[in-house]
């Protein structure tokens, strides 16, 4: 196991299965187009932090989770240069008091509803968390492109939200 701290390369390829980060490290893949977690349709986050820790994830596509990237618990987690794809529920999520996502270079794109046919959100924050996405773009969500609930902030800078649906029960939503 690597010790706090450490920078994880991980070579070109695709790996299934949630990647939770107990520890400070730095994941570094080879590109976004090159090394690919894939949940295959499971109910949990592909890419997960719940600790008090920084964390960097750099260069990596998330598809087919429940959530593709999931920070709380008062973790500050830096990603860039990822492509969180086809999820369902949520993209990326930032929850819990003291949690901070910071989001450059990302494309989130085709975020589905759930099983319920709700949600499909493409960027959220809530319960106290911070979230920032700059120079990205938000596209294809299921009900709303980036939004904060419950106390939640989300900052928007330079980047594109666009094409969200509406949910297909009933037409609500549909904001970006």
């Amino acid at each position: 196991a690597a010790p706090a701290g450490a920078t994880i390369a991980i070579e070109e390829g695709t790996y299934s299965g949630t990647v939770n980060l107990p520890k400070a490290v730095t994941l570094v893949g080879r590109c976004a187009e090159k090394v690919t977690l894939s949940g295959g349709g499971v109910a949990a986050p592909g890419l997960e932090v719940t600790k008090k820790i920084a964390t960097k994830l750099r260069g990596l596509t998330v598809t087919d989770f429940e959530v593709g990237v999931s920070a709380g618990g008062g973790a500050d987690v830096e990603l860039a240069g990822l492509v969180v794809e086809g999820n369902r529920r949520i993209g990326i999520i930032g929850a819990d008091a003291g949690t901070r996502v910071h989001a450059k270079d990302v494309l989130v794109r085709g975020t589905l509803p759930d099983g319920s046919g709700r949600f499909g959100h493409g960027v959220a924050s809530g319960f106290d968390a911070e979230v920032t996405i700059e120079d990205s773009a938000i596209t294809a969500s299921s009900e709303i492109g980036a939004g904060a609930q419950r106390d939640g902030r989300i900052t928007v800078r330079r980047t594109v939200v666009a094409g969200v649906v509406q949910r297909a029960s009933n037409g609500a939503y549909g904001w970006g």
